[in-house]
């Protein structure tokens, strides 16, 4: 199923906010000139963190779109092209549904990622009902009561307010700082179509923000901050009203996007409120071919 980072969009998101990352598209067309398969592949040039070729930088996962091997192994000899001319250290893509059957045995899968999702099947009643009590369904009242609203919004003083609030929170999250030229870019190239900007107000005072990203009938959400003094109940009550929209705008399934398989701290609001949980594989080239080839 294609992804809201299969676009082209996306690519042009990326490459104006990092002048290191360069992508392309990669498809196999039939006789008739139909695309078939594809995936989109992107080259990453950094001193500090060598050289990379991945499917999709800064997503939690991009599946190839094939329905056989032998149309991975078609797309693959490219993608060891690009890595060959990016001098890569390493070439990985990210992916949830691939099946096994459809990865050359000459590639690696493993996984250190479990990604976070919420089927949105049911009633909005029976969604509410199945959060976690204490850790959701309490804190989102509490924080109705004490009056904090969850608006839409469109302008660009908002997005900056999202990026200032993201900067208060990610490093109490022990997560790098993100550029607004990146939250901007994907704003320019997303909105209204497929991104959607959130801001939760208390008493007018901007104190949590959320963009999710929309693409058919799945809604992403990984772009999110809150002041530390906000009134408890804040980060969920943004969320839920996100997940209130994707299930009236048809989506079928809500991404909190990922955590690390050995997170395992208190409960978050990934795991109270996307108790669905799958490990996320990564393709890779095995060890004993990478240390054979000239990248």
């Amino acid at each position: 199923m294609g992804l809201v980072y299969h676009l082209s969009s996306w690519q042009r998101v990326l490459e104006s906010a990092f002048g290191h990352i360069r992508g392309r598209f990669l498809v196999l067309k039939d006789d008739a000139g139909q695309i078939q398969a594809g995936l989109p592949v992107y080259s990453l040039r950094s001193w500090l963190l060598n050289n990379r070729t991945v499917s999709v930088p800064f997503a939690t996962l991009c599946d190839p779109l094939v329905s056989t091997m032998d149309e991975f192994s078609l797309l693959w000899q490219t993608i060891e092209g690009a890595a060959r001319e990016n001098k890569s250290k390493g070439i990985e893509i990210r992916t949830r549904s691939t099946s096994t059957a459809c990865i050359p045995v000459f590639l690696t899968v493993g996984s250190k990622y479990k990604h976070h999702y919420l089927p949105l099947g049911e009633s909005t009643e029976k969604l509410f009902r199945s959060f976690h009590d204490s850790c959701v369904c309490r804190r989102i009242k509490k924080a109705s009561r004490a009056g904090v609203v969850v608006e839409a919004r469109q302008d660009e003083q908002s997005l900056r307010a999202l990026h200032t609030l993201m900067a208060a929170t990610r490093p109490r999250l022990l997560l790098p700082p993100m550029p607004f030229a990146f939250l901007e870019s994907m704003y320019v190239h997303l909105h209204p179509g497929y991104a959607q900007l959130y801001l939760a107000l208390d008493k007018g005072k901007q104190i949590g923000g959320l963009m999710v990203l929309t693409f058919k009938d799945l809604w992403i959400a990984e772009y999110s901050g809150y002041l530390d003094d906000a009134p408890p109940g804040t980060y969920e009550l943004l969320y839920w009203h996100a997940i209130q929209q994707a299930k009236a705008a048809g989506a079928s399934h809500f991404s909190f996007g990922r955590t690390s398989l050995d997170n395992t701290g208190a409960a978050s609001v990934q795991k109270a409120l996307g108790n669905h949980r799958r490990r996320l594989d990564r393709i890779r080239l095995l060890p004993w071919l990478r240390a054979s080839t000239s990248y």
